[in-house]
């Protein structure tokens, strides 16, 4: 028998998955239930309601993107190994993510109408910036790195649209290959 809380994770897994694939809006509760074979009031009994439901799928693809990605940036190695493995593990999330980030996905669609969703696109973005800053700043000005840092995360997002755009992801390959010539 699945456990509760495996169930749960599905049900939140899944919802990324829906999310990524159509959106918030147009994803219903319905067919989250359906992929995961499970009713819709089986939902409610995990969480209550779909902004819940949203948020904490939200917490979880951060935590798992500081986790994977961002936790480079303070481990071993040089500034230009550190970026190295940074682009190279970027690469892979983004991959596994369809090549697309759930926050720039969603920004348009729900930043007015899920107020908490602002503060945590912010915190995430905000941690990426700070990370590439941290490795840069073994190399560059204190402003020049900042300035790089933010540079880096806006290009590799527009990637990730013209990824989508053109279902082409030589575009993530591209802009990473460059991110990881910044030193």
């Amino acid at each position: 028998m699945t456990s509760s809380r495996s169930k749960r994770q599905k049900l939140i897994d899944t919802s990324l998955e829906l999310f990524l694939t159509k959106s918030y809006h147009t994803t219903s509760m319905n067919e989250i239930a359906t992929a995961c074979d499970i009713t819709k009031a089986t939902i409610y009994h995990y969480l209550d309601s779909r902004e819940e439901l949203l948020l904490t799928m939200l917490q979880q693809y951060t935590e798992q993107f500081t986790q994977d990605v961002l936790q480079v940036a303070f481990g071993q190695g040089n500034a230009k190994e550190r970026l190295q493995q940074l682009g190279n593990q970027t690469e892979t999330f983004f991959n596994k993510h369809k090549n697309s980030c759930i926050f720039a996905k969603l920004t348009h669609e729900i930043l007015d109408s899920v107020p908490p969703f602002n503060q945590l696109a912010q915190k995430f973005f905000q941690s990426w910036v700070d990370a590439i800053n941290h490795i840069l700043s073994d190399e560059l000005s204190k402003t020049e790195a900042l300035s790089e840092a933010q540079s880096a995360v806006f290009h590799i997002q527009g990637a990730l649209l013209f990824c989508k755009l053109y279902n082409d992801k030589a575009y993530l390959t591209h802009a990473l290959e460059d991110f990881k010539k910044i030193l």
